[in-house]
Parts: structure tokens; C-alpha cells; sequence
């Protein structure tokens, strides 16, 4: 077990709180070029997340996902494990039925819409204290929800990203203190939804979506979901990397104990969030990017970029109004 990414993800509260100075992270030409085409999107951003602080902006996730999540790419086979520090996840693609009586492979779910779209359930979940999640009879007020386009093809891909998240299978572990604790089960118990015309996009959601008790169980357990701002993870939604970065920062800076932050060399920040990427210099240029968008996102966080990795300090959250109750 890799020791920076046990201290990375301590769950250890402390009280204080510093104020470093934190420099500008476009160290990179390809940054500042990045900073410069995207100031006005980055700019609307942050102005969004300072005026988002009512209850209806605050999102749930699975603790454990900010540790390990869905594929960013669409993976080669049907099976995708992932360990990182004490917290393993294995997911399974399924089969969903046809009208014709046959059963349709599926993908497994990658990229951003499964992360918006299981955000969005364990969220729905947690308010209404159910299983039963209602998605209303048209689909366009959820896509609008979740920023994602309601086009024609925006209709397509997020259902086909919909329907390989609905019959999967995933599997989450944890070892304490050489405890295991193991969520095995797949994520959608039922759903009405999607047996409709392919022109009658309106129709597309009508139904329901049942979690399985499982899952009903795993986020309903006090500790096991963290809020985030979902006008901060709708805003992310083009980059899965910068999503992940955003939910991993939500849950850890303000938990950082050191009051010189806390450095995780750049292989070990690798190891987190870019395990796919051949070499360090590569997932180190776009983490650096991505950076630029969650920054922008949560403007509490304290870090600084150094030669030996990427130090974070102890931020305020970006949610205080319910983790600091």
C-alpha cells in the first residue's frame, strides 16, 4: 500500500487552518493557452458556484468513488478493476433485454454522463429517503438538470451511456486496519424508462428507476456519501478527469492535518487519477489543465505545483453549510 495515498486520504479531522500563498498554476505553455481560449467559460463558472448555495445545489456521491470511479474512456473489454490505497472497485457489463427477445450487450458506463447520472440518483435518493427514483415523463428537465445537451444526439448517447449503467454490476472493497468491507451488488434494481420511439424524444425517460437495497443501504449508511456542488460537477462535465480532481478534493483538503499541506509526488497523483496514462509527463500536462477547471470550480482549494509533485493545503470546503454542522 502506497504510504502517500494512505496520507492523501486520511479521514482525520483537525481544526486548524492555514493560509498559504498559492501561485499560478499555468506553468506550462499549453496551460496559458488553455487559461487564455477558456477565460469567459471559466470565468461564468466560478460567478456560478459563488451564487449556488441553496439546498437544491448540493449533490451526493459515494465516499469511496472519490478514491476510485467509472472508466474516463471506453474501455477494451467488459470487465474494468481499479485499486487505489485501501479502496478497490471491479464493474461488469450486463445484458439488457430486447423487444425482439434477444439480450444486447452493453458497454460498460465510462465518461461523464454516468457520473452525472448516479450523482444525480444517490442524490434524489438521499433527499426523498427512497429507493424509487421518479424521472418525471419527459427527459429533457433531467438533461437541462445536468447540462447535458438535449439535441437529438445528446437524447442517443446518454441513453446508451444510461443503458450500460442501468445492468451493470460493481463491486466496491475496503481493507481498515485489515477489515474488509465489501459492497457487491448491481446498481438498478428495475426501471421503466427508454421502450419508446426513437422520434418521440419527449417520451424518452418516462418512468421510474428502483436502486437496489443494496446500494438503497450502502448510501443511506451515515458517513458513506460526501455532498459536493453539482453547479461545480454540471460545470465540469466535459472533463471526467477534472470531475473526479473536483469530488477528490471535496472530501480530502479540508481534512489535510499538516499546516505545510500535504505533497503527493507526481507518481503517486498518477496512481489516483491517471493510472491509464503511459507516462508521468503526459497525465501530468493534463492534470495541470484540468486543475486550471477545478480551480475555477472550487476556488477554496489551496494547493501549489512543485518539481516533486502536487502539495495541497487544508481548504476550506466547498459545501460548509452541511459538513461543518
Amino acid at each position: 500500500m502506497n504510504p502517500e495515498q494512505l496520507d492523501f486520504f486520511d479521514n482525520t479531522l483537525y481544526p486548524k487552518i492555514v493560509e498559504p500563498q498559492v501561485p499560478v498554476v499555468s506553468v506550462k505553455k499549453n496551460i496559458v493557452k488553455v487559461v487564455r481560449n477558456d477565460n469567459m467559460r471559466l470565468s461564468k463558472l466560478a460567478a456560478d458556484i459563488r451564487l449556488s448555495t441553496e439546498v437544491e445545489d448540493i449533490g451526493y456521491l459515494p465516499l469511496d468513488l472519490c478514491q476510485v470511479w467509472f472508466p474516463r474512456s471506453r474501455p477494451k473489454g467488459l470487465t474494468f478493476e481499479r485499486k487505489n490505497g485501501n479502496v478497490m472497485i471491479k464493474l461488469e457489463a450486463g445484458k439488457l433485454a430486447q423487444p425482439n427477445g434477444t439480450w444486447e450487450q452493453q458497454n460498460l458506463p465510462y465518461g461523464a454522463y454516468p457520473r452525472l447520472f448516479l450523482i444525480d440518483l444517490i442524490t434524489q435518493a438521499k433527499l426523498t429517503k427512497t429507493p424509487e427514483i421518479d424521472l418525471g415523463k419527459h427527459l429533457r428537465p433531467h438533461l437541462i438538470r445536468l447540462g447535458i445537451d438535449i439535441s437529438g444526439h445528446g437524447y442517443r448517447y446518454y441513453r446508451q451511456h444510461i443503458n450500460a449503467f442501468s445492468v451493470c454490476s460493481m463491486t466496491i472493497a475496503r481493507f481498515d486496519n485489515d477489515i474488509l468491507t465489501q459492497f457487491d451488488a448491481k446498481l438498478i434494481d428495475k426501471f421503466q424508462a427508454w421502450i419508446v420511439n426513437e422520434g418521440n424524444q419527449e417520451a424518452l425517460f418516462s418512468g421510474k428507476i428502483w436502486l437496489t437495497p443494496q446500494l438503497f443501504k450502502y448510501i443511506m449508511a451515515e458517513g458513506a456519501v460526501i455532498p459536493v456542488n453539482m453547479q461545480a460537477v454540471v460545470g465540469l462535465r466535459k472533463s471526467p478527469l477534472a470531475m473526479d480532481m473536483y469530488c477528490c478534493f471535496t472530501q480530502r483538503a479540508h481534512r489535510v492535518k499538516k499546516d505545510g499541506g500535504s505533497l503527493i509526488s507526481w507518481p503517486g497523483v498518477r496512481n489516483q487519477f491517471g493510472i491509464e496514462y503511459n507516462s508521468v509527463k503526459n497525465f501530468r500536462r493534463d492534470f495541470l489543465a484540468a486543475l486550471i477547471d477545478v480551480k475555477a470550480a472550487y476556488p477554496e482549494l489551496k494547493f501549489k505545483v512543485e518539481n516533486e509533485g502536487f502539495r495541497i493545503f487544508k481548504s476550506r470546503t466547498p459545501v460548509p453549510m452541511l459538513l461543518e454542522q
